[in-house]
This record gives C-alpha cells, structure tokens and sequence, in this order.
C-alpha cells in the first residue's frame, strides 16, 4: 500500500510559495526549483479528471478522494527543477485551486527545508502547507502558487528606486523574521525571491541551503560565488557569522536591484576571491556608484557598510530597518 498524501486547501492566510527561477548555481546542496511567471502562464495544466484514471502511486488532493498519478505529472505540468528536485503545476478537482508539488529526491532535505519554514512563519519568506515521504524513499512538499516573477526577471526589465526601497524593505523583514528564529538563509540572491502578484509583494525562497544556528557560527562554504562575502569565499575550517554573511548577500542583491549588475563578478571564483581579498587589503568599504539611480550619502553610506569586507563592520538587520532609507519608504 502506498502511503496518501493529504493536500489540503490554502487557507485564506496569505501564504508564498515556490516556483523560481534559478539562473545561478549554488555551491552546494542546491534544492531550488524554478520557473518564471511565463511558464505558469503557458504550462498545459493536468487536470484530476485526467489523472485519476492512471494507476501508479495513489496522492490525495485537495479535500477530495479523488486519486492522483504522480508518475503522470512528473511527465507534464513541470514548473522547474533542481539538483535533487521537482515542481509541478496541479488544479484541484473543482479547478478553482492551484497548487504547487515539489517533489525532492533527499526527502531529510526536503522535511529539514519544510521544519524551518514551519519555525518562521513570515509573509516575507517561503511558506509550504504540507510534507510526507512517498513508498520509495523521495519526499514530496505543497506550496500555493506564485506567478508574480522573480526578482531576476524585474531587475532585467528594470527597477524603479521607489520599486527597489519598497522591496529593499520587504527583504530585510524577511531575513529579520528568519534570523529571530536563528536561522541563516545563506543563498540570498535575486534567483531566490519571488512576488506575490496580488500584493507586489518579495518573498523569499529556497530555504535548502539554510542552516539553523543559536550562535550564528558556521564553518562551510555555502552561497552563490557573486554574492557571498570574502569571508565565505576564504574559508580556511574557520567559523564565520552567518547572519552577517547574509546581510552581505542582501547588499549584493539591492545594489543590483538599483544599478542592474552585481557589485563584484568575476568568471572564475577563484580570480573573484582574489578581487575581494585585495579589497579588503586596500579598502575594505570601496564601493563605485553609478551616476543613475542618484543615492543621498546617507544610501551610499549604508550600502557601503552592508558590503563591507569586515563582517563587524555590517550592520545589523535592525539598524538597516532604523536607518532613514527604510523608514523613509513607509512599507511593513
């Protein structure tokens, strides 16, 4: 017998979901799914009535008993893909309900990333209703739908200033929410947040690289190379704080919001760490500024700080919030 997994119906809570792009490789352990707010649109969506005459794996969805062939969705209606992952597009039987279905092939990955999203419970990070472990061993997680895009996508076609603080806001609630539970997101990058269409609102995603932490030490490499920090890149077996690491990755995530690129790139990691470490050398707080959008001293400023080599030189989640910047922008 097959075991049954319930989906249930998303409440009237607003609650984000997961269907990303995913345009950069983590450096390890990457359960990011993907898809844009195109493929949403344009993916054919099985309907239960076609689904449920095929006999492999039984799922439950919706509040209905209605069957559901897995192997069937795995050949249509998927929305992305990871290194150990899946999502698919699926309408409940009413059709007035869709969700997405991840399915990940490292089910203690999966149940680890659903645990800490549990422990979080923001409407700025990556929320899931439900999560079961399948007869063979791979483990399968629900999640409403987003189609609002990724922040990658809104940054191609560009930003405003007053778009940018407005999301710059919602980032740093969504990081604050993660790091008062102890948890360090450590892949923060335009890739991994996503909009509620309904709201215009950044959500945070992909929580497979996040690591729970009452000290905020870690000791391994984990992050995507352009928006790490010096101290991730050069890891020698020594801790390093990951909340301060992540307010780095943000820094790199909103000075690309405002000026299209990253502040640091290069093609070779290895050539990208050297950068960084010369940097932090000469000056550990340089940071060139383009001409358009125009930033008050006071932005340049914190910008500068958030992106510094000296992780002790950051500041804190809290003083970002404090600063006239975010309370200039009169979003919570």
């Amino acid at each position: 017998m097959s075991s049954l997994l319930k989906i249930p119906t998303p409440q009237a809570s607003e609650r984000p979901c997961l269907t990303a792009h995913r345009q950069g490789q983590a450096l390890v352990g990457d359960h990011a799914v993907a898809a844009s707010s195109a493929s949403v649109k344009n993916t054919a969506i099985p309907t239960i009535d076609t689904l449920a005459t095929q006999q492999f794996r039984q799922f439950s969805l919706d509040d209905t008993p209605t069957r559901l062939h897995v192997e069937h969705l795995h050949k249509g209606a998927q929305l992305g893909c990871g290194k150990t992952s899946k999502v698919r597009l699926v309408r409940s039987l009413s059709g007035t309900r869709e969700f997405a279905l991840k399915e990940c092939s490292d089910w203690h990955a999966l149940k680890r990333e659903h645990d800490l999203q549990k422990l979080i419970q923001s409407p700025y990070v990556l929320s899931s209703y439900k999560c079961e472990r399948s007869h063979l061993g791979s483990g399968f997680m629900t999640m409403p739908l987003l189609a609002g895009g990724t922040l990658k996508e809104k940054i191609a076609t560009g930003l405003t200033f007053e778009k940018t603080s407005r999301y710059f806001k919602h980032l740093v609630l969504g990081l604050s929410h993660m790091h008062s539970q102890h948890i360090a997101h450590r892949d923060l990058k335009p890739q991994n947040v996503m909009f509620d269409s309904t709201h215009d609102r950044a959500i945070i995603i992909d929580l497979g690289l996040s690591q729970l932490t009452a000290d905020h030490q870690v000791r391994d490499s984990r992050g995507t190379p352009d928006y790490i920090p010096l101290e991730v890149h050069m890891l020698q077996g020594k801790p390093y704080d990951a909340m301060r690491a992540d307010v780095y990755n943000l820094g790199a995530v909103v000075y690309e919001m405002l000026f299209g690129v990253v502040p640091f790139t290069d093609s070779n990691e290895l050539a990208l760490a050297y950068r960084l470490l010369k940097r932090s050398k000469a000056e550990p707080d340089a940071l060139s500024f383009k001409d358009k959008p125009v930033l008050s001293e006071s932005q340049k400023k914190l910008l500068q700080r958030m992106l510094h080599s000296e992780p002790a030189m950051r500041p804190t989640l809290r003083e970002i919030l404090e600063d006239a910047w975010m309370v200039g922008t009169g979003e919570s």
